[in-house]
């Protein structure tokens, strides 16, 4: 048997073993055979030229491996949160000749590779530890090392890193309130521009869409309060989840969309129900405080919801916002506001549907009460009554969606000395709305007014209006609409009826077409008795180009012209205006002839209660005087012509084409002043 031993190099040509070579160190088989067919390979052989490799009996002789850390688990630590306390380990395991009688050791290092106080890292087991509190926010490191004395006395070293991150702390809430509900109502998820209130069919039978919106914020450390979507973007792992508690109340939070998560589904059962939020990021793990949610039975009345309110109350969110029995219900004195929601904009309800249910319960504005309803709706099984004396104010603000379809139905009636004011607006899109509200004036001085602002986009049908009956004497009712289309259809309706004397009555019917649209403005009055004074104003236009051109000659374009007039028209505040002269400015006209003679004087614009008209240009300029005395100066003030000079045409008319093309101060050529000053001397 043939041997080549450890450390050898052999080479052997055209030879033929006839037994098993051995082969313990480095050998080259050239053009070699084996009668055997085998060799025992302990050492590193390679076969060249026609030598058929044999097969190896043998064991390769082991070369030295160097030292070398294996992680099976990763090389990174879990996440940390600042300040709280560590104790993570990874497992390795150490590979190499020497690897028995290595020495191993660790330690945590900061991003500038010095070592960080208050964590500490040890090796035992086959496990780097982790300990102690976590430091600042930050990435940081754990530095594994092993070294081993080799037999030529040489050593053997390696190394790894561990990585770990710190994060800050988070701070979880949910702003915003949610609406109490009564069991079996119905909380629809919504959006800003859909559905706030939803009534069905044409009286009847109605569902309620709350809008129950939260908003999730989050804080990182001593910093400013975010959005959900922003932390999100910014924490790629975060995530958030929403819990009801306890369980049973049939409704769900919906996943954030917008920033916004909605709470939907039908309340089952009465109580008193938290929203919490839960936001993961990393080592982090944060709740959010909780949101109340209350549901109610429909057990009580308008009435006794009221009864049980503290002393003094004078402002109430009606809760819960659905109540549908009033209890025949007489609002207390000193409650001056009740809020179907004060918070979200959703309204709420008060009376039992439209259909067949007409004044089957009154709510009572007794003497002595001043009390405005914010963004409520009453059925018409509801009659309103306004005692002598009493004052209701009814405000709704009204945000539908696009295919909503909205029926309401109100009435009531104003005793002697009685004020009821209705005010509503509609800003957004409506699929269809059909209002038509009616107070019936019953006592000597009652007072309505009912004033309305609409606007319809494209897609929207309202038919709105409101109706007044005369039926003391000395009553005054007046109605003041405005309407705007963009493309949608507006029918205006408005009616006064008088019946006794004497009594005074206005109607303003106003609509503006911009850019595309229907308005139909339908106007009535009616009476047959002498000692009447009614009167109405209807109009539909669109804005007149003059007007726009008037406003951009001022410096303003086209688009801020447009939304001024708009603004101005939609300004029901300034419908009932008046014209307060003063003698002190009266003036003679000395270019007027003799014959007929013309005065001039200035006048004050004021409401018909005689208070100021805060656009009134001689108001703002009694209140500047009046500011800068009180700071130590006095105002003088110059005056300054200014006109414009336009081309005449062939019949000796003016047009709109200017004279010249000069600018403020400019020189001629551009500016011709000097030519027509010359001229005119």
């Amino acid at each position: 048997m043939s041997r080549c031993r450890r450390a050898l190099w052999f080479i052997f040509r055209i030879a033929r073993f006839s037994n098993t070579p051995v082969v313990n160190g480095t050998a080259v088989f050239e053009n070699c055979t084996f009668a055997t067919g085998q060799i025992e390979n302990n050492g590193s052989v390679t076969y060249t030229g026609s030598t058929k490799e044999p097969e190896n009996i043998g064991e390769p002789v082991e070369s030295y491996q160097g030292l070398a850390f294996s992680f099976t688990s990763g090389k990174e630590f879990s996440a940390v949160v600042q300040g709280s306390q560590v104790s993570q380990t990874l497992p390795f395991e150490l590979k190499g000749t020497k690897a028995a009688d290595a020495k191993v050791a660790a330690k945590v290092l900061g991003q500038d590779g010095a070592e960080v106080e208050g964590l500490s890292a040890s090796v035992s087991d086959g496990k780097v530890s982790l300990a102690g509190t976590a430091p600042t926010a930050g990435s940081y490191s754990v530095a594994v090392s092993a070294s081993a004395a080799k037999e030529d006395g040489s050593t053997d070293s390696t190394s790894e890193t561990l990585n770990f991150g710190v994060q800050e702390q988070i701070q979880v809430r949910l702003s915003g309130d949610l609406q109490c509900f009564v069991v079996n109502g119905t909380s629809a998820q919504s959006s800003e521009y859909e559905v706030m209130a939803t009534s069905t069919g044409g009286g009847g039978s109605s569902s309620t869409s709350q809008s129950n919106r939260l908003k999730p914020e989050v804080k990182e450390g001593t910093g400013e309060w975010e959005d959900w979507n922003t932390f999100a973007t910014r924490n790629s792992d975060a995530e958030i989840s929403f819990s009801i508690s306890p369980e049973g109340s049939g409704m769900e939070v919906s996943p954030v969309a917008y920033d916004t998560v909605y709470v939907t589904g039908t309340p089952q059962t009465p109580g008193t129900y938290h929203i919490t939020a839960t936001v993961t990021s990393g080592a982090r793990n944060q709740q959010s405080s909780s949101v109340e949610m209350r549901i109610y039975a429909d057990d009580q009345t308008l009435q006794q919801r009221m009864d049980a309110l503290s002393e003094g109350t004078s402002s109430w969110d009606m809760e819960p916002y659905e109540i549908s029995e009033t209890g025949n219900a007489v609002v207390p004195v000193g409650l001056h506001d009740i809020y179907g929601s004060h918070e979200s904009g959703v309204y709420g309800i008060i009376g039992k549907g439209e259909n067949g249910n007409f004044g089957t319960e009154t709510l009572t504005i007794p003497a002595g009460a001043d009390v405005t309803l914010h963004n409520m709706k009453i059925y018409s099984s509801v009659k309103i009554v306004v005692e002598k004396g009493g004052k209701l104010t009814f405000t709704m603000i009204h945000n539908w969606g696009d295919s909503t379809t909205v029926r309401p139905r109100s009435a009531g009636v104003v005793e002697a000395g009685g004020v009821f004011q209705n005010n509503y607006i509609l800003l957004k899109s409506v699929g269809s709305l059909e209002s038509y509200p009616r107070i019936d004036l019953n006592g000597e001085g009652a007072v309505a007014t009912f004033n309305s602002v609409i606007v319809t986009p494209t897609g929207s049908y309202v038919d709105s209006g409101s109706a007044i009956h005369l039926n003391a004497p000395h009553t005054r009712g007046e109605i003041i609409s405005r309407t705007l289309t963009t493309g949608g259809t507006i029918i205006n309706r408005g009616f006064i009826g008088a019946s006794a004397t004497p009594v005074k009555g206005h109607l303003e019917c106003k609509g503006l077409i911009v850019g595309g649209g229907r308005v139909h403005a339908i106007p009535e009055l009616d009476s047959c008795r002498d000692g009447v004074e009614l009167s109405h104003e209807a109009a539909v236009g669109k804005i007149a180009q003059e007007e726009i051109e008037y406003l951009m000659a001022r410096g303003l374009d086209e688009d801020e012209a447009t939304s001024t007039i708009v603004r101005g028209f939609l300004n029901v505040d300034a419908s009932d205006l008046l014209l307060f002269p003063d003698p002190a400015t009266l003036s003679v006209l000395p270019w007027r002839p003799a014959q007929g003679r013309v005065v001039r004087f200035y006048c004050d614009i004021r409401y018909p209660d005689g208070t100021p008209f805060e656009g009134d240009g001689r108001h703002l300029l009694r209140e500047a005087n009046r500011r800068a005395r009180r700071a130590g100066y006095s105002l003088t003030i110059g005056t300054a012509s200014e006109f414009y000079l336009f081309e005449l045409d062939e019949n000796g008319h003016p047009t709109t084409i200017p004279h010249d093309h000069g600018e403020y101060f400019d020189v001629a050529p551009l500016d011709k002043a000097e030519t027509c000053a010359a001229r005119s001397a």
